[in-house]
């Protein structure tokens, strides 16, 4: 009996901690969301690490700038990364 209810217990602590890891992303998201509706911007600075979510910005920018430019230094490489549909004279060294 010892053993069913240590099990049934041990499985219910496992559900409730597995439900929490799943629905926390969603949870600090609504957090997040009911803070910037209401204006409540303590609230919101709050709950996000600024410092963190810079490091993380510039490294997904320099992976996708990296990315695009592909070891490219030229000006004209540059400028088709930032306008996509410009095309360099003809005249132009590249």
């Amino acid at each position: 009996m010892a053993s069913a209810a240590l099990k049934a217990s041990v499985a219910a602590v496992a559900m409730v901690v597995g439900a929490y890891w799943y629905w926390s992303p969603f949870l600090a998201m609504h957090q997040l969301r009911t803070a910037a509706r209401e204006g409540d911007t303590d609230s919101f600075n709050d709950r996000v690490n600024y410092p963190r979510l810079r490091e993380s910005l510039k490294g997904q920018f320099s992976a996708m700038m990296a990315e695009k430019l592909d070891g490219a230094t030229s000006v004209a490489a540059i400028l088709r990364v930032r306008v996509p549909h410009w095309e360099p004279c003809s005249e132009w060294p590249s």
